[in-house]
């Protein structure tokens, strides 16, 4: 399934509600909340395009700059912090690899890293078998 995205315009109204317009397809919708708005706004390009309303990802612009564009800076930061973490559990699993494989046994492993001979045997058990998208 291949998503659409469409940035679309949008404004609180005096009366208390918010608009939305898009130019490419020529479509506008209001709406009193800003989730009844997004789907207001897929459901008028639906109509006007033919694409799919599970196909259709709505992105609102001009409300809330600030917040938007601080939260996507959190999570992209969120994003690294899991690669970053995901990289050093693996670089911890090739050194108890690595310690097995010069004669270590898990105890002294456990002395020498800090850690309990338990989550060496996790650490050690882990590093036998394949991690998500590699090849076995």
């Amino acid at each position: 399934m291949t998503k659409v995205e469409f940035t679309v315009d949008c404004e609180e109204e005096q009366s208390g509600g918010w608009r939305a317009r898009v130019s490419n397809p020529e479509c506008e919708a209001h709406a009193r909340r800003l989730d009844k708005l997004k789907k207001g706004i897929a459901q008028s390009i639906h109509q006007e395009t033919g694409v799919e309303l599970c196909e259709i990802v709505v992105r609102l612009q001009g409300v809330f700059p600030e917040a938007v564009s601080s939260f996507e800076s959190a999570h992209v930061k969120i994003e690294q912090a899991n690669q970053l973490r995901d990289k050093a559990a693996q670089e911890i699993r090739q050194i108890v690899a690595s310690l097995r494989a010069e004669g270590l046994t898990m105890r002294d492993i456990a002395a020498l890293l800090d850690i309990s001979p338990q989550r060496v045997g996790q650490l050690a058990q882990s590093s036998q078998t394949p991690l998500e998208g590699e090849a076995g």
